[in-house]
């Protein structure tokens, strides 16, 4: 049998090599669509055979960091298109500059723009597809839920009926200490979940395995520091090494040149329309242009965070320091449309530069939060071993009303695994959020508390659950 790791690389690059063969097929169908009206089509052409290499490399690069290839068929088909319109439309900004680069201006941008319209329906087409099949043959797995009590079995269950798009099916959920070997509760059942806070659950594990099953666990803080830990032999023992994080002198000097260069370009293309917003802002509400907010930063350092201002001016006056809401009064008509767009985000640029901020990191939060998130959540502090970010992977992962417990999970695995490719991954994928107004959206206070599974088949301790929550 083929191993795993081996059959998946085999497979992802079938996708890219498909990936490859539909974008420049693209092109040769625009080209064959365009050609009487081309005067020099032959020119043409060969302008884009002398880039066809270059095009064939940028492809599978672009389409990596907008995570196409490594876990795509599990995501929502939404969340699969949005990133084939990305990554064509960067393909096809990155073709032109590749042309301009290598002096091919004969390549014309007519063919490149009819290119991605053709593009994007094929690539779409052939991922709809193989998504399609891949669901048909694995879709609805029967799942159960095993936690350390069954309120918060079912709030992970909750979660998978709601978001995992047909390939779970949660039909039973268990505290652990209902289950106990040989675990017949967990029957016929093709998935097991476990959640972060079960203890004494290696004989569980092995019982998955001895009985084929698919295992997902939900990680504690503990096990994501050891998610890339070096490996060490101490004589006959194996070790993991970790270490508190800390950039290597040279990563920060890549990362702070990238920085510099990435917030100084940004901020010179987007120049005018901020200009606009800030016109915007001081025509249509009282108030100054530019929000201060003090925000805790790499080593706890308390920094002025900026901001186009989206609220009234002294919006917390009365209240105090406190979170947005879905439909927050407080939000200006202006201010609405600065937040689902992620202008108001913009002026951060300027923190960047300064040093305060990196384009990628946790996001920096006020000292009132810290102070609540670190008594209740003591690995909080960890997020502050690094610079804080415009952007971060729990901001492309999560959405604005995520958990901040989970939020932490996803700043964690970021600070202990940190690389130039994923910060370039997270900035690709950023653009995707920004598309996506929901992910914007403020916590929803009518949203029941309690997490429940609406719908499950043949749910004996999840029934009990409900009628006890009633």
């Amino acid at each position: 049998m083929m191993h795993r790791q081996v059959r998946f690389a085999f497979y992802d690059g079938l996708i890219a090599a498909l990936d490859v063969l539909l974008v420049n097929a693209g092109f040769g169908a625009a080209f064959l669509l365009l050609w009487r009206y081309l005067a020099q089509a032959s020119v043409n052409l060969s302008a884009y055979r002398h880039t066809i290499l270059a095009i064939s490399l940028t492809v599978p690069i672009v389409f990596h960091l907008l995570g196409l290839y490594e876990g795509w068929l599990r995501r929502s088909l939404r969340h699969v298109m949005y990133s084939v319109v990305v990554a064509i439309v960067v393909t096809c900004i990155s073709t032109m500059a590749l042309g301009f680069w290598s002096r091919q201006f004969a390549f014309p941008r007519s063919v490149i723009v009819l290119a991605a319209g053709v593009q994007i329906v094929m690539v779409s087409l052939f991922r709809f597809f193989a998504r399609r099949l891949y669901r048909r043959r694995l879709g609805n797995r029967r799942t159960v839920v095993v936690g350390e009590s069954r309120e918060s079995a079912m709030a992970i269950a909750r979660k998978f009926e709601q978001h995992s798009h047909g390939l779970y099916l949660v039909d039973r959920c268990f505290a652990i200490s209902e289950l106990k070997p040989p675990y017949e509760g967990l029957g016929s059942h093709e998935t097991v979940v476990l959640t972060e806070k079960l203890d004494n659950k290696d004989d569980l594990v092995l019982h998955c395995f001895r009985q084929n099953k698919e295992l997902l666990i939900v990680p504690s803080i503990s096990e994501l520091t050891v998610y890339g830990a070096e490996v060490l032999q101490v004589d006959d023992l194996l070790v993991f090494g970790i270490q508190p994080h800390r950039l290597e002198p040279a990563e920060e000097i890549l990362k702070r040149s990238i920085d510099l260069m990435g917030a100084a370009a940004l901020l010179l293309v987007t120049s005018p329309v901020l200009v606009a917003v800030a016109i915007a802002i001081h025509l249509t509400s009282e108030g100054p242009i530019l929000f201060r907010q003090e925000r805790v930063g790499k080593d706890r350092r308390v920094f002025h965070l900026l901001k186009f201002r989206t609220m009234v001016h002294d919006a917390e006056r009365y209240s105090g320091p406190v979170l947005a809401v879905e439909g927050d009064p407080r939000i200006t008509g202006l201010g609405r449309f600065l937040r689902a767009t992620r202008l108001d985000e913009f002026p951060q640029l300027i923190n960047i530069l300064s040093g305060d901020m990196s384009l990628v990191g946790p996001r920096p939060e006020r000292e009132f939060f810290v102070n609540q998130h670190e008594a209740t959540f003591p690995a909080y502090e960890l997020r502050h071993s690094v610079k804080p970010g415009a952007t971060g992977l729990a901001q492309v992962m999560g959405r604005y009303d995520t958990t901040v417990e989970r939020k932490l999970h996803f700043d964690l695995l970021y600070i202990y695994n940190y690389s130039l490719v994923l910060d370039l991954k997270i900035l690709m994928q950023t653009v995707m959020v920004v598309l996506q107004s929901e992910r914007t959206a403020g916590i929803n206070l009518k949203k029941p508390l309690p997490d429940r599974v609406s719908h499950v088949r043949k749910l004996d301790t999840l029934a009990d659950l409900e009628r006890a929550a009633e």
